[in-house]
């Protein structure tokens, strides 16, 4: 039976198939999908056996610096990639000198010229970083609020207050996050290696999830991207994420310990020894190891709780801030029931995640 659609579009080249189909949308949502769809639309499009895909969604665009590179010299453009981003540190303070000229006048200028081409090349959802610190100010937050109303019907932006020179390094930051946490981020953001110490880079992560929580907001961090495998900011996280579950405590400083045990030893006298297939230094030697050529040190989180549900929900809030962070591979240990009724499987977690 034919239809009445707000767009159809014909002669459409989907991924993975060879036939051009038509598709049919009303009220935002595709409700005919065939080789040939009757009716009538108040627009129709002529794909001519062009692919359509999904819109794009740009999760990470430092908005406040589109369009900056005839201020900026070569120094600071090569350095953040180059040599496995060891260089990370000193380019983001190369890079800093442009915001001492911030204005929110010229950064909306740029951000439409930027957001109209997002628009132009499918994006529909787009993440966009402001710089919150003593040189910025809120010079960028300003113009990035104002371009999330000015695109709000065409483009959903999601401005993000980014701590992007630390908070402990940087007198003064803190309160201007809050500022802009006030003003309408819509994350809070932070970016915890920056930090000089251990111990601030935990106080950042701590910092931005009280503002997220406060403020009912989501959390963006960038974590070990400098190229230094030294870098824990993302267990840090993680940890963080897990301490804000009622019912369970972290019992090892920082929260995390390296490597793990396992039950039994071939020693009758100790009860527990090292995993070995998750320790780096016994990868040569163990022949089931797990650990991938390249890793140095294999981290864990050991949480203990009052009952097995508010463990479900550490490790599934744990996962998810990890997995967030840039985690690529998630492990748990696995003592076949050796140490207790209770079994906590990782997919189940992960689907618990994904509905949290």
């Amino acid at each position: 039976m034919p239809g009445h659609f707000d767009i159809l579009i014909r002669q459409a080249q989907l991924r993975g198939t060879s036939r051009a189909v038509d598709i049919g949308i009303e009220g935002g949502n595709i409700t005919a999908l065939a080789e040939q769809v009757g009716g009538e639309a108040e627009l129709t499009i002529d794909a001519k056996a062009n692919l359509v895909t999904e819109s794009f969604v740009n999760s990470h665009l430092h908005l406040c610096k589109v369009y900056t590179r005839q201020m900026m010299d070569d120094q600071a453009l090569t350095g953040y990639h180059a040599e496995g981003m060891g260089k990370a540190m000193t380019t983001i303070e190369l890079a800093a000198r442009v915001k001492e000229k911030y204005a929110e006048e010229w950064i909306i200028k740029n951000a439409r010229r930027a957001l109209a081409q997002a628009v132009l090349h499918g994006n529909t959802h787009l993440r966009a970083f402001a710089d919150v610190d003593s040189k910025a100010r809120l010079e960028g937050m300003k113009a990035l609020i104002r371009a999330r109303a000015e695109f709000k019907d065409i483009l959903e932006i999601q401005v993000c207050a980014f701590a992007q020179d630390g908070l402990r390094r940087e007198p003064g930051a803190g309160e201007l996050m809050r500022q802009a946490m006030e003003m309408g981020a819509d994350v809070a953001g932070g970016i915890p290696w920056i930090e000089y110490t251990e111990a601030d880079i935990q106080s950042h992560v701590k910092e931005i999830f009280d503002l997220a929580q406060e403020f009912d907001r989501d959390v963006s961090m960038l974590v070990d991207d400098a190229g230094d495998p030294g870098l824990r900011s993302l267990e840090a996280m993680a940890v963080e994420a897990i301490r804000r579950v009622e019912g369970v405590v972290l019992p090892f400083p920082g929260g995390i310990a390296r490597s793990g045990s396992k039950v039994g030893s071939r020693y009758s006298s100790l009860r527990a020894s090292t995993n070995d297939p998750l320790c780096p230094t016994l990868r040569v030697q163990a022949p089931e190891t797990q650990v991938p050529e390249g890793v140095g040190s294999v981290l864990e989180i050991i949480i203990d709780g009052l009952g097995p549900d508010p463990i479900r929900d550490a490790m599934a809030v744990g996962l998810e801030a990890a997995a967030r962070a840039g985690a690529i591979r998630i492990t748990a240990g696995n003592y076949g029931g050796e140490l207790g009724p209770f079994h906590f499987h990782l997919r189940e977690l992960v689907r618990r995640a994904g509905k949290g």
